[in-house]
Parts: structure tokens; sequence; C-alpha cells
């Protein structure tokens, strides 16, 4: 499926890129009815001058209206409310390498993980394997990117109430996933931080699931912990034994955030999407397995009655808010091999900020900024203290170079002055330094120390790095 291509970035000041006129309905959560597509016949023309002439209605009440073959009406109006498109600038279209982490970092019994042909591809190499959407970042590490334990990455979860993917398996019958969510950072979390969804049975090739959340599907102690409050990990954990899975895209989004979509007859009908318009590549339309295959699909189904399908459709109403935005054509049918009758052309606007700062030369640096002096290493007054280190030198190339005196070694970098008078509270030792560390161990020309930051003379966090 074509994808957006956008780049994700750190938060900062924004300006909106310029958008089609229907942002300004897009903005209100109104859906636009602009022409229907020119026909040879009186009929048609006379219908799309009405359509025209028709103020803006909202999306929740577009009537349902009978399919047409003949003519698709279009439509625009606001995507789904979606977490990465807020949080990162960067929708989950498995892209670029932002949009997970595929490496030791929360993931578990993958093998052969890889980007390519704009999707995320693994082998599972048995049961409870897993790899993580949301990842919070290691309880003992130095927090960046976009470790969801950093306050701004938090999913707050009355925000974000569901999870949408469009995902490959080959698994064998009735294997299954499930979401485990977490509301502390850790690589095992504490059963009371944590809660999950029920299971979601997979079908075999391409197929899209929908999962609600909100109480947690755990039991005797077990995951107790509802989707509620600030989380800040979340969990695929497949038991599919040996099995190889692809992802297209995902969006952890707000249920009725977007456009609804009223069609006559739906309740009783597949729900049906395209991305490009062509039915000429809608491989598998006439087939009782419509998405085999392992190239990413330019359309997909929502079959009647399965819990993805309750997911997004009440009645006659559909909630588009688990698609991206994008254009897509949607319609129903009867069900595997019937013909499908397209609705409507539907522009799902998402409008994605442009970051102007931080630039890619970097932010503000604290050292610099604060104490005016940069911790480049370039001499002794980088570092407030140094315990069980000696011959300590300064290098022409500004880094320190040490030998470790024995197996266990501290520093303490210099967060302020001795005029400095504000006292931090606490035990954190004189109010010139931003000390308390822990020791470490040197393997390998690594390192790893325990710092209490300083802001204003204040103590602030601690926070634990390697180099």
């Amino acid at each position: 499926m074509r994808k957006s291509g956008v780049v994700g970035a750190l938060t900062g000041r924004r300006r909106w890129r310029s958008v089609t006129v229907a942002l300004a309905a897009a903005a209100t959560g109104m859906a636009v009815l602009p022409a229907v597509a020119q026909a040879s016949t009186t009929t048609a023309v006379q219908q799309s001058a009405a359509v025209q002439a028709a103020p803006a209605v909202p999306a929740a009440q577009v009537a349902p209206v009978a399919s047409a073959a003949a003519a698709v009406p279009s439509i625009a109006g606001p995507a789904g409310r979606d977490y990465a498109t807020e949080v990162f600038n960067d929708p989950w279209e498995y892209s670029n390498s932002d949009d997970m982490l595929i490496n030791f970092s929360g993931t578990r019994r993958l093998s052969n993980q890889r980007y390519g042909g704009n999707m995320l591809s693994a082998h599972l190499d048995g049961n409870s394997a897993y790899l993580s959407p949301v990842w919070g970042g290691y309880s003992d590490s130095l927090l960046n990117g976009r470790d969801a334990a950093l306050p701004q990455n938090g999913v707050v979860a009355a925000r974000y109430d569901a999870f949408a993917i469009e995902l490959y398996s080959n698994a064998p019958a009735k294997s299954n996933f499930y979401l485990a969510w977490y509301s502390c950072p850790t690589v095992n979390p504490a059963s009371a931080c944590s809660g999950r969804s029920g299971f979601v049975y997979l079908r075999p090739g391409w197929n899209t699931y929908v999962v609600p959340l909100g109480r947690t599907a755990g039991s005797g102690g077990s995951f107790p912990l509802d989707w509620a409050g600030t989380i800040n990990g979340l969990r695929m954990v497949f038991n599919a034994g040996s099995s190889d899975i692809k992802l297209d895209w995902a969006r952890l989004y707000k249920r009725d955030s977007g456009v609804r979509l009223g069609i006559s007859g739906l309740s009783g009908r597949d729900l049906v999407w395209d991305s490009n318009g062509s039915d000429a590549d809608n491989t598998g339309a006439a087939s009782a397995a419509p998405l085999q295959g392992t190239a990413a699909p330019t359309w997909g189904v929502l079959p009647r009655n399965t819990p993805d399908w309750r997911a997004a459709v009440s009645g006659d109403t559909a909630d588009l808010a688990f698609l991206p935005g994008r254009s897509w054509r949607i319609g129903t049918r009867s069900g595997p091999g019937g013909r499908v009758s397209w609705f409507r052309n539907v522009n799902l606007i998402a409008p994605l900020p442009e970051l102007i700062t931080p630039n890619p030369q970097g932010s503000t640096d604290y050292a610099s900024a604060v104490l005016k002096n940069p911790w480049d290493m370039a001499s002794g007054a980088d570092l407030s203290s140094v315990k069980n280190m000696r011959v300590l030198s300064w290098g022409a190339a500004t880094s320190l170079a040490r030998t470790p005196a024995r197996s266990s070694t501290t520093r303490s970098w210099r967060c302020g002055s001795a005029r400095r008078r504000s006292t931090p509270p606490s035990t954190t030792g004189s109010p010139s330094r931003c000390r308390r560390t822990a020791p470490t161990t040197w393997a390998a020309g690594r390192a790893a120390a325990r710092w209490r930051g300083c802001s204003g003379g204040r103590a602030t966090t601690t926070a634990r790095t390697r180099w």
C-alpha cells in the first residue's frame, strides 16, 4: 500500500502544512459532500448539482444511501485521532525504522525481523513471542527518543481506546495474539501494573484486526490493570508457534473520533475499502480467501459479525477512525465471493505538522546553556569529582583518558558552582553539585553511572546512562 512517507520528529514548535480546502470542515468534524462523478445521463448531472449545493453536514449524520456502481460520490473529513500521528508526527506505516524497535528492546522469540517493501516482517520462533508497538524503555536507563516512559510520550488511555492493525500471518489454525499493556517501564513488568486484551484469533493471509481497549481480560490476580491512566508499554504477544508475520500499518486510536459513514444495509454485509481506486489489483475479490499472498494489499475487508467488524460497525454506520489518514474507496459486499458495491470515496484528512524547532542540528544543551561550559571533556571543570580512578589526563581530542584503579569506579558531573546557594532537597549532598553516583563496572570500554540532575540548583530526577 502506498505510504505517506512522513518521517518522525521530536516535539517542538510546529507549523501546519497546507492541505485541501476540505480541511476547514475537517477541523470541525464535518463531512463535505462535493460533486458526484460526472455521468452521461441527465439524472447523474442533476444529482451532482444537487450535492454541490448541499451544505456541509456532520459526518455522523451522513444519511444511509443505496450503493451505486455508476457514480461514487466523494466526501472529506477528519481521520480518527491516532497516537503515533499526534505524539510523533509519524503514523505507524512501517516504512521507517522509527515506527517500532525490532532489536532486543521490546521483542522476544523473534528472528529475521526487518523493514522492507513498506512493511515490517518477522519470524515467530514459538509461542509467547512478542513485539512492542509502544516501548517504555528500560527502568534503569536514561530515557530518550520514543521511550514511552518519558512524560511527553506516555499513552493517555482516555484519549486512545482501540488498536487496529493490517497483519499477515501464515500461522496454523487456532493461533492467536493478545495485547498486553503496562503502566511501569521495565523489561519484566510486575503483575500489578499490567493488563491485557482478550485473545484475537488469527486468520490466514492479510487481514485487518480491530481491538477495543478497556476492561482487562486478566483474572486470578494476573494482568489486573484496566486500560486507564497513563500507559507506557504496549505489546503484541503471539501464540502462533513457528510462523511468519508482516505488518503493513497499525493505529492506536480513539473510536468515533473521525468520519462516521452511514451505508444502507451495512448491518448485514462486509465492510470493504480500497486504497487506490482500482479493482484490477483487488486480488481474490471473488474468492473465499480474499487476501492471500505476502505483498501488502491495496484493499481490505472486515467480515460481518466478526469481533473486528463489530468494533467498527454499529447498525448501518461505519466508524472509519480505524483507517489511516488518506483517500479510500468504501463499499460493502454480501460475503466472500460477493460483488463489491462501492459507496463513497472518502478522503480522511490527517494534517501533519512541519517541525521548525528543534532542527536537525539539535536543540539546547543543559551544560552549554546553564553552566556555560559544555560537557566536552576538554578539562577537569567538566567533572565535579572522581573516585577510584587514577592517571587522569585531558587529551588533544577533548576526551577524558582514564585508567581504573579497581573494578568499581564513580564520577560526578558538575552541575553548578560553589557560588550557588540553593540547596537541593533531601540528601543529595553539597548544593554545589548534582551527585549521589552509584558504583559502576567498567567492561569493554563501557560504564554505567547514576546521578541526580539539577535545574537552577534544585535536584530533579535520577537516571542512569551508558557510554
